[in-house]
């Protein structure tokens, strides 16, 4: 098995929820060049058989129609799709890749499995100097739930960690993160240390979007009898509770990661290829959703985030919508 095997399986199971298991395809057919250029194994993912052409010798420059012919050829001997395992992709690569309908994986960075799984943010190399810093997820929900829930002004550490559900110790870099920033700063009464925001409400939000992400990690269309507990109204179907938007045919809803894999584990969720199967869209988040809020819907912050980036203009009016409608602490 290649060294970026374990890479890649790492990933495939932190966007889908399985560690799906490799299996050595027999290759003797295939053309020499291809032999040389890529391992190939069979896999499972989201109830779809497929072939990894796991690249172990990258050349730069390679154009989108020659690894469309590569996929294509190794599809033709080896009977069923094949997704190309690449070490990287250039922009203009990637979209005639997308394009070609070529089904592509590059671990950590991005998936395109149509009609499966499409992961395409892009994930910059931590070398890169010039990316900017974004908070963690701990430090985003501690944040989120200053502005939208209880003022966290003054609070001993360990009473915010009881409130957000992390730990002491994740506190304390949390602090020391949020400092950083120059969101807030740290008082120390005795032993006790506590924060002090340097701004409040829609102005503190305001500051602190630079550094905000989404929590959305990737998508599963899915199916399920009940709904869980874990389980929150997100996305479009949230947007569309508190606007005037239309929400989509399949309703979205999100969980954490560690939750979205334990449901599947104990089939309280079924993960299925073709948004057609499915009766439910589920996001997985980077944080728990339930630790911003008592409702059966995600906050809304949160979910502004995760459809920040939708170019439709309806919906980024109803955002500001959103946003106007917010009861600022």
């Amino acid at each position: 098995m290649p060294p970026p095997a374990d890479a890649l399986l790492s990933y495939l199971a932190d966007l889908t929820g399985e560690r799906p298991e490799l299996a050595k395809a027999p290759t003797e057919k295939l053309p020499l060049y291809l032999r040389k250029r890529y391992g190939c194994y069979r896999a499972r993912i989201l109830g779809r058989d497929w072939i990894l052409a796991i690249e172990t010798a990258h050349e730069d420059a390679t154009p989108a129609a020659t690894y469309a012919t590569h996929a294509e050829v190794v599809t033709g001997h080896l009977g069923k799709p094949t997704v190309l395992v690449l070490t990287g992709l250039e922009t203009r690569t990637r979209q005639k890749l997308i394009q070609l309908r070529v089904p592509f994986i590059v671990p950590d960075r991005q998936t395109f499995l149509p009609l499966a799984l499409v992961d395409l943010r892009e994930r910059q190399n931590l070398q890169r100097g010039h990316v900017m810093k974004r908070l963690t997820p701990a430090a985003q929900v501690v944040l989120l739930y200053h502005v939208e829930r209880e003022n966290l002004d003054g609070w001993p550490l360990r009473r915010i960690a009881l409130a957000v559900g992390y730990s002491p110790i994740m506190l304390s870099k949390v602090r020391a993160e949020l400092e950083a920033t120059g969101l807030c700063h740290a008082r120390k009464t005795g032993r006790t240390i506590s924060l002090a925001f340097r701004s409040a409400g829609r102005e503190l939000w305001d500051k602190a979007l630079p550094w905000l992400a989404t929590p959305l990690r990737t998508f599963h269309w899915a199916r399920w009898d009940k709904c869980p507990a874990e389980a929150l109204v997100a996305g479009m179907t949230a947007l569309c509770r508190t606007t005037k938007i239309a929400d989509d045919r399949i309703p979205t809803f999100c969980m954490a990661a560690p939750a979205v894999r334990e449901a599947v584990k104990n089939r309280k969720i079924r993960i299925v290829p073709d948004p057609d199967e499915a009766n439910v869209k589920i996001e997985s988040w980077s944080y728990d959703p339930c630790a911003l809020t008592d409702r059966d819907i995600a906050d809304p912050l949160s979910v502004y985030l995760t459809l920040r980036e939708v170019p439709d203009e309806r919906v980024q009016e109803q955002l500001e919508t959103l946003l106007k409608r917010i009861s600022w602490s």
